[in-house]
C-alpha cells in the first residue's frame, strides 16, 4: 500500500450507518490487531488527506483518519473544545485520552471528567 502500511494489521473494518445521495458517506471503523499497529496507522494519516493519494482518477475528496471515541469521549472532547476555545492553544485527543496544552513549554493536563473541564475553565 502506498501510505507503508499493511493490510495483515487489519483485524476487522465496517462503515457505520447508511450511505445517503448526497450526503457525505457514513465513517469506516477499522480495528487493528495491535496497539503498535494502530500508532503507526495515526502516523501516517497526515498523509492521506484527500483520496487522490489512493485513487488519482477519482474526485478530490477529504479523507479524516480519527480515534473511534465513545460517546462520552466524544461529547467531553467537544465541551473541551467549547469551553477551553482560547484559554488552551493546543486540545487533541491520543488514545482516547483528552489532552490540552496552554502554550509549548506548557505542562498537559489529562481531561477525564466534566469536573476537570470546569475545574480548568475558571478563571
Amino acid at each position: 500500500m502506498q501510505l507503508g502500511v499493511d493490510i495483515k494489521d487489519v483485524e476487522s473494518a465496517w462503515r457505520v450507518g447508511r450511505a445517503v445521495p448526497g450526503r457525505r458517506p457514513p465513517p469506516i471503523v477499522v480495528r487493528l490487531r495491535q496497539e503498535a499497529a494502530r500508532d503507526f496507522w495515526m502516523g501516517k494519516r497526515g498523509l492521506l488527506r484527500t483520496n487522490k493519494v489512493l485513487f488519482p482518477e477519482e474526485p478530490d475528496t477529504p479523507i479524516y483518519v480519527n480515534e473511534d471515541l465513545t460517546r462520552y469521549n466524544r461529547e467531553l472532547l467537544w465541551n473541551t473544545k467549547q469551553s477551553l476555545r482560547g484559554i488552551f492553544k493546543y486540545i487533541w485527543v491520543k488514545k482516547g485520552r483528552i489532552l490540552c496544552k496552554k502554550g509549548d513549554d506548557s505542562k498537559t493536563m489529562h481531561i477525564t471528567t466534566r469536573a476537570d473541564l470546569e475545574a480548568l475553565a475558571k478563571p
